[in-house]
C-alpha cells in the first residue's frame, strides 16, 4: 500500500487495549476504497499504556504528581 492521503481507522485502541493486542485497522483511500487489514499494537507493557492513554510520559507523570 502507498501512503498518499489515506486515512486510518484503528478500531479498539481506546477500550480494552492490552500489550501486544491485535487491532483491526480500515484504511481509507481518497476515492472512497477501504483496505482491512490487522496490525499488533505496540505497546509492549501496562506502563505503556498508561503513558498513551494520558498523552504521553510526562502528562502521565503531572498526573500522578498532582494527584499525591
Amino acid at each position: 500500500m502507498r501512503k498518499s492521503g489515506e486515512i486510518f481507522n484503528i478500531n479498539g485502541i481506546e477500550s480494552n487495549i492490552t500489550p501486544h493486542k491485535k487491532l483491526d485497522v480500515t484504511a481509507t483511500k481518497e476515492d472512497g476504497t477501504e483496505i482491512k487489514f490487522q496490525a499488533i499494537a505496540r505497546l509492549d507493557s501496562d506502563v505503556e499504556i498508561a503513558y498513551y492513554q494520558n498523552d504521553g510520559i510526562l502528562q502521565y507523570v503531572l498526573r500522578q504528581f498532582m494527584d499525591n
